[in-house]
């Protein structure tokens, strides 16, 4: 008997150091997910800064132009970086759901008890699917449309002629966009239960 108590404290004591890990990687990653935002709009606003309010002359500039081309990397990569850890995010808490949860469950004496519920909880009320809603919308509009617009302000700078460079450029932006927003919009978590 207290052998069999023993061993309960001690898969107790792992799965709960085990939890206490992927919480904390989690709160990191949300930190750091949170903060590219910020990163991208600083990074879009000096570059518009440097693009639009130069020492030189405020004249249509081709190399202007394909400075603009900068900001749709600027969002594709931190985009891309944002996408990532959004996704390590979901599979952690998926995984405390499913796997640490039930595990805690069989450890004898914890079976009528309810360990980590608030991992459900919090997101089965009735606002989910508003804020879900609104943080597409919003990072739709801070990587994919945001890019978009200065592929739109490259070739309004250059009067449509960027030159065979800057349109290869454009061209393949336009279609890492495409995979981006792809990816934003499929890992929402509007398109299936997360």
């Amino acid at each position: 008997m207290q052998q069999e108590q023993h061993l309960a404290w001690l898969q107790f004591e792992s799965l709960s150091r085990e939890y206490q890990a992927l919480k904390s990687e989690q709160s990191a990653r949300i930190g750091f997910r949170d903060n590219l935002l910020y990163v991208t709009l600083g990074s879009l606003g000096a570059l518009l800064g440097y693009s639009f309010f130069s020492l030189e002359q405020l004249e249509v500039n081709a190399d202007r132009a394909l400075a603009l081309l900068a900001g749709p990397w600027i969002t594709i990569i931190l985009g891309w970086t944002y996408c990532i850890n959004d996704r390590v995010i979901t599979q952690i808490a998926r995984y405390v759901e499913l796997n640490l949860k039930q595990k805690m469950q069989q450890i004898e004496g914890l079976d009528r008890c309810a360990p980590f519920e608030w991992e459900i909880l919090h997101r089965t009320d009735e606002n989910r699917f508003a804020r879900k809603l609104m943080q597409l919308i919003i990072d739709l509009f801070a990587f994919p449309i945001a890019g978009v617009t200065f592929i739109v302000l490259s070739l309004s700078q250059s009067y449509l002629s960027l030159g065979v460079m800057g349109t290869t450029i454009a061209v393949f932006e336009v279609l890492l966009l495409l995979v981006l927003t792809w990816h934003i919009i499929a890992n929402c978590g509007l398109l299936k239960k997360t």
